[in-house]
């Protein structure tokens, strides 16, 4: 097994173990739409959902500027065994964010991805 592979499961193991929350954070993957061409009309797959494994913090004041940042964004560091996009959303709480930004944190390059770190919005 890689070092980064190692890492990713001891960060699992250890966020798993000290995680607090009544309900996981969920990575909500909305279905493709395609032409049916039976139906003449657009359908639109089912959704999907991906257990998140992390952290949810509210960025500090001194980062929040109203454009790029705004009061109530949410800095997620999070495990997921899909790469998460803009189109997708993430449910804390019972409660759905849109994905902000997308940034992979890499050991040594892009194939190697060890955690996502999402900015997620209301």
């Amino acid at each position: 097994m890689s070092f980064a592979k190692e890492m990713q499961e001891v960060a699992k193991e250890l966020l798993n173990e000290f995680d607090e929350r009544e309900e996981k954070m969920i990575l909500r993957v909305a279905g493709e739409s395609y032409f049916d061409t039976n139906l003449a009309e657009t359908v639109i797959g089912d959704t999907q959902e991906y257990e998140l494994t992390g952290v949810a913090p509210s960025y500090n004041e001194g980062l929040i500027n109203g454009t790029t940042i705004q009061n109530g964004d949410i800095s997620l560091s999070v495990l997921c065994e899909v790469e998460p996009t803009q189109a997708n959303k993430v449910v804390i709480d019972d409660v759905e964010h849109s994905i902000i930004a997308v940034n992979p944190v890499a050991y040594t390059g892009k194939d190697k991805t060890i955690m996502y770190r999402i900015q997620a919005r209301r």
